[in-house]
């Protein structure tokens, strides 16, 4: 069909990021909101000793590294490199 919508749209020019420090560090910003944002109500709403949220940051960065290292990989054998 020559007016197929499909046809018509342009390729997607996404990049995907492939090393892990690209992950990461495009989800950088949003995490440590994100985390602020968490540990402010658990502080001042829930009452939450500040040794236990030290324990809940450190945590959360270690696993939001994990997932960097887990998101590349997945980027990669997506892509095919």
């Amino acid at each position: 069909m020559v007016n197929d919508p499909r046809e018509m749209r342009p390729p997607t020019t996404r990049v995907i990021p492939r090393t892990t420090w690209q992950v990461y560090k495009s989800r950088f910003i949003p995490i440590q909101i994100l985390l602020l944002i968490v540990c402010l109500v658990l502080y001042f709403y829930f009452h939450t000793p500040k040794e236990k949220l030290l324990v809940y940051i450190i945590g959360v960065e270690f696993f939001a590294i994990v997932s960097a290292f887990m998101g590349a990989r997945v980027a990669r054998k997506i892509s095919g490199t």
